[in-house]
């Protein structure tokens, strides 16, 4: 073993903590995009699915009316699901942010810094 002279520092122990934290947190940011990006994927195949029922119903109707009724109703519902999507995707992507940077940024914890002294 060696022995360090006095007044040295050892950098590793604080940079190899520091590392640990930014890749823990690295993780959780992926992790909680992934789950992200698949909500969004959920949202999409129900909007083909929802276009598809539309078409389909257009195609069967012979009733101008009743097409008119029918397309102004798939526009209403498509626009509430997009402004409901951009408001749980902006809270989404607060959290994310503030979360990650909190788990990179945030001091060791003081059993950590007490045994490294």
């Amino acid at each position: 073993m060696e022995s360090k002279r006095p007044g040295t520092f050892d950098f590793a122990g604080p940079l190899w903590e520091v590392l640990d934290r930014w890749s823990a947190a690295q993780q959780a940011v992926g992790s909680q995009a992934h789950a992200l990006f698949e909500a969004w994927m959920k949202c999409r195949t129900a909007d083909v699915e929802n276009g598809m029922a539309f078409y389909a119903s257009m195609a069967g109707c012979r009733d101008p009316a009743m097409m008119l009724h029918l397309q102004q109703r798939w526009l209403l519902d498509a626009a509430n699901r997009l402004q409901a999507e951009f408001e749980e995707l902006g809270g989404n992507v607060a959290k994310l942010a503030t979360e990650g940077l909190d788990k990179t940024v945030a001091p060791a914890p003081a059993a950590k810094r007490d045994a490294a002294e």
